[in-house]
């Protein structure tokens, strides 16, 4: 086996927002493997299979690549494992989709709790205080929902290899 391997982290990310309000994940995370032969074939299972071995056994380092041999295997690693890590984004996204759209049901169920709670009790002037202050409450929580969904993808490489194991059971 001869060829390039990476493992990328594929994140979605919530910027600048405050989760005491919302049950949502500010980052998910996956990991994927790349292997990429020398004529440039995609090995999902070779992928696999090496990240495995990296787990379970030891490893000897034999050299490292100059920075422009090291920038070219990193391009093409970077630039495979953006195609290969589709699914495993667009299942991040729809999971994250399934969250909010459950936290937006959980929210407008609490708001219309509290908002019933409100006209059974207290004066005239006092219920009035308190829905203006229950309808501030929902709009600022309806605001960080909307950020919320704008989650951004981020892949990273957290570790590239040359693999060069010309009798190798791997």
């Amino acid at each position: 086996m001869n060829g390039y391997w990476g493992l990328f982290e594929i994140k979605l990310t919530i910027q600048n927002i405050h989760f005491n309000r919302l049950d949502i994940p500010a980052v998910r995370k996956s990991y994927i493997p790349v292997f990429i032969s020398r004529d440039n074939k995609v090995f999902n299972q070779t992928a696999r299979a090496v990240w495995n071995q990296l787990l379970s056994s030891s490893s000897k380092l034999l050299g490292i690549h100059d920075s422009e041999k090291s920038r070219e295997i990193s391009d093409l690693l970077v630039s495979t494992s953006i195609e290969e890590g589709v699914s495993a984004y667009e299942y991040m996204k729809a999971a994250h989709a399934e969250v909010i759209r459950r936290e937006e049901k959980r929210g407008k169920v609490a708001f219309n709790a509290r908002r019933h709670a409100i006209e059974k009790l207290g004066l005239k002037e006092v219920r009035d205080y308190r829905f203006i202050k229950v309808n501030q409450e929902e709009k600022d929580w309806e605001k960080l929902l909307m950020a919320a969904r704008r989650a951004l993808p981020e892949i990273n490489p957290l570790l590239i290899l040359h693999i060069n194991q010309e009798d190798a059971d791997v």
